[in-house]
């Protein structure tokens, strides 16, 4: 039910150039009687320094470097990644993001008001996907470390349990696929104004410039900073930096990171965005409108 948290209390071998100086030393010798001493001299000479260049050109000095290894290859995408909406069994509604590292991201809401978020990385493989490191943030301030458990058909459906590793009421949670995770996040589209008002009842505004940075402030005069960037993976999700600007922020001045997600365009465009601090134990989530 809409006012408590999701869980209620996821080159060649030296040895060949040995063989080679062998041979030429095999013919320097059956030649002998036709070279004069002059020209056996200059012959050595050519062949010592032949060699010299076979050895440097195959890295056979004493001082070269090791070539470096290489570069292992990325870890394969999560099977499981992409956008799922769908609804949990306590009442909620839900949109979340499973990125292709496996990172996981989840609001739930009502209406336009969130609830909470839960946060982790998931394992997905042979249509089962589990988290052992998950966290549950409520709006209202408690954080609640959960597990989750679930099963998964490639680009279709997402579905499983999240369990408070505490202890308490387990919530289950049923999604679809979401094929607008396939369109690629642009900066132009997240340019403009977005507002939106916080489960406390705080009202807020942020503003994004062409450029992806963006500034923005509460009502209740706490201000921030930072910037949208699409990530990498050419996915309509982007990378979120938010930096706040310390005075009546409840963060103070601590920097976090996340990731935004748009979905739709023009007018009807709804921003959502979360981030956490480095130690995972407080950030920023929100909705916002044009």
């Amino acid at each position: 039910m809409p006012g408590a948290g999701l869980t209620g209390r996821a080159c060649p071998r030296p040895s060949r150039i040995d063989g080679m100086a062998r041979v030429m030393s095999l013919r320097g010798a059956i030649l002998r009687p036709l070279v004069a001493p002059e020209e056996e001299t200059m012959t050595i000479r050519s062949i010592a320094i032949a060699l010299a260049f076979v050895v440097a050109g195959c890295g056979g000095g004493g001082d070269s470097a090791a070539p470096p290894p290489p570069a292992s290859p990325p870890p394969p995408a999560s099977p499981a990644q992409g956008f799922w909406v769908g609804t949990t069994s306590n009442g909620y509604d839900t949109l979340g993001a499973v990125l292709e590292n496996g990172e996981y991201w989840f609001m739930y809401y009502a209406g336009n008001v969130i609830y909470g978020v839960v946060q982790g990385t998931g394992s997905a493989s042979n249509g089962n996907f589990t988290s052992t490191d998950g966290l549950d943030f409520w709006a209202s301030g408690y954080v609640v470390p959960v597990t989750v458990s679930g099963s998964y058909r490639e680009r279709v459906s997402l579905q499983g349990v999240v369990t408070p590793r505490a202890g308490g009421s387990a919530v289950s949670f049923a999604t679809a696929y979401d094929a607008r995770y396939d369109s690629s996040a642009t900066l132009a589209a997240a340019a403009g104004t977005w507002r939106g008002v916080l489960r406390s009842g705080e009202s807020f505004r942020i503003d994004v410039a062409a450029d992806g940075s963006l500034t923005g402030a509460g009502s209740s005069g706490c201000t921030f900073a930072g910037a949208v960037v699409p990530r990498p993976s050419g996915k309509a999700v982007y990378n979120l930096t938010v930096r706040f600007n310390g005075g009546v922020c409840l963060l103070g001045t601590q920097t976090i990171n996340g990731i935004a997600a748009i979905v739709g365009a023009g007018a009807s465009a709804v921003l959502y965005a979360a981030a956490l601090n480095g130690a995972r134990s407080a950030g920023f989530v929100v909705i916002g409108t044009r």
